[in-house]
């Protein structure tokens, strides 16, 4: 359940009367925010939220700053490492937020490539050491084909920047195909080049899922075990997960801490299903290109927050 939490409230003079009608006020905003939520009224509950702001500001003359959304206050500050080692995300949105500012869907992925950029160096910042994007499914194959030219393009132009950067920075950058024959020359040739200019360098893992279906790599994992039976390099019975894992396409990297996906969607849409057992699972309702360090920062922090059993 979410409800709104002040980060860090500055009030000169404030009296006892006035942070009883602050306190108040907030439990009551609280309140009509959770039924209205309940109830689907999301549009309402953003109303009261802004509104509740402005009454404290009138009331107190108070500098209110820091809000956040998340059922925690940010505790662990910008620039203290996460606990989090490996961020996934399925990154969502782009062509609804292209039709809303610009009336035009396919201008949403260059703004969502710009994203990535930032969302990178964020995640250096915060001490994450893995950051792996869902970037092009081989159901996004079924999409118009001017579309998918589009996309390929932009690949093509933010591969050329990533592959500065990660020069600079000391980033590797991988790219995990499960059908890398249905992309473009242009494409292939790219993704060759940052794979091999950047092998070497140990900061930071970016890896960009392109073409790419879990369901798919798990097919490929069990041929590809399956033909290390047949020619008597296996036996059926030391098949286990490590032998399914190390025959995937991620093999190598460990497995995400957290997922986010964005856009309020709540599903998984077939990607790293098999590595995603024990994830910590978190959803935005906002569109990718709408995404802000902010948001990164509330989730490292409610992930921090959590105690992980693994079953036990």
């Amino acid at each position: 359940m979410e409800m709104l939490i002040p980060g860090t409230l500055f009030v000169p003079g404030a009296t006892i009367a006035c942070g009883l009608m602050i306190t108040i006020s907030l439990l009551l905003s609280v309140i009509k925010q959770r039924r209205l939520r309940l109830w689907g009224y999301q549009w309402m509950a953003s109303l009261i939220k802004a509104s509740f702001l402005k009454i404290i500001t009138f009331l107190c003359g108070a500098k209110v700053a820091g809000w956040s959304e998340r059922s925690m206050s940010l505790t662990r500050q910008s620039g203290q490492a996460t606990q989090a080692r490996h961020v996934a995300i399925i990154m969502d949105g782009n062509r609804r937020y292209g039709r809303e500012k610009y009336q035009d869907a396919l201008k949403g992925h260059w703004d969502g490539g710009q994203t990535l950029v930032d969302t990178v160096r964020w995640c250096m910042e915060e001490g994450v050491q893995f950051l792996t994007v869902y970037a092009f499914s081989t159901e996004n194959w079924k999409r118009d084909s001017a579309e998918i030219d589009l996309l390929m393009t932009i690949f093509v132009k933010y591969a050329e920047r990533c592959e500065k950067e990660a020069l600079e920075n000391n980033i590797r950058i991988r790219v995990f195909c499960t059908e890398r024959q249905r992309l473009p020359r242009s494409v292939i040739g790219a993704i060759d080049k940052m794979e091999r200019n950047t092998r070497d360098k140990t900061g930071f893992s970016l890896n960009l899922c392109v073409s790419y279906g879990s369901r798919g790599d798990m097919a490929l994992a069990c041929q590809r075990v399956s033909e290390r039976v047949v020619k008597g390099e296996l036996r059926v019975e030391d098949i286990n997960e490590q032998v399914i894992a190390q025959n995937l396409v991620t093999h190598g990297i460990p497995d995400p801490d957290i997922l986010i996906r964005t856009s309020g969607e709540r599903r998984l849409s077939n990607y790293l299903l098999f590595e995603l057992a024990y994830t910590e699972l978190f959803f935005l309702d906002k569109y990718w290109p709408q995404v802000t360090k902010s948001d990164l920062l509330n989730i490292l922090n409610e992930y921090d927050a959590r105690h992980r059993r693994y079953g036990a």
